[in-house]
């Protein structure tokens, strides 16, 4: 026959850590139902934030890869002092202004900036030139320093 075992005694100090773990779960859970709406679209609207920002990025770095692929393909014809044909485009080729006005904002899209000032400075069109020299964002390089 299976003896039945005395509860175990538990102590006051145990007792009164009990109490307040079970006490502050319940005015946790009774916060909670309280505001759960609030808590729900608090989190829901830090989602959005999270994956807005990282759609954001992705689109930033897809913008670059396209302003350097543009960019690209048409500063041979700059390099070759064909500045018209590099500033309009040749075929299916975007020119200098139109890289600079899609993609300014990336870096290869600044870049088309300064190379269509120097473009339309040397086509003698001073104050386009100087809209585009405005626009281009200087840093600390070389091209900074000569825009």
């Amino acid at each position: 026959m299976p003896m039945l075992k005395a509860p175990r005694k538990i102590s006051r100090r145990q007792e009164l850590r009990q109490d307040a773990v079970v006490s502050g779960f319940s005015k946790l859970e009774s916060l909670y139902e309280r505001y759960r709406t609030l808590l729900i679209g608090a989190a829901a609207l830090l989602l959005i934030i999270i994956f807005a920002g990282i759609g954001y990025t992705f689109y930033r770095q897809n913008q670059g890869v396209k302003a350097a692929d543009h960019l690209g393909a048409i500063v041979r014809l700059y390099e070759q002092g064909q500045y018209r044909e590099a500033l309009d485009g040749v075929e299916d080729k975007l020119g200098l202004l139109e890289i600079a006005d899609r993609f300014g904002s990336t870096k290869d899209g600044n870049l088309a900036n300064f190379y269509a000032a120097d473009a339309l400075f040397r086509l003698n069109e001073k104050e386009e030139a100087s809209r585009y020299f405005r626009r281009f964002d200087k840093t600390e390089d070389f091209v900074g320093a000569s825009a």
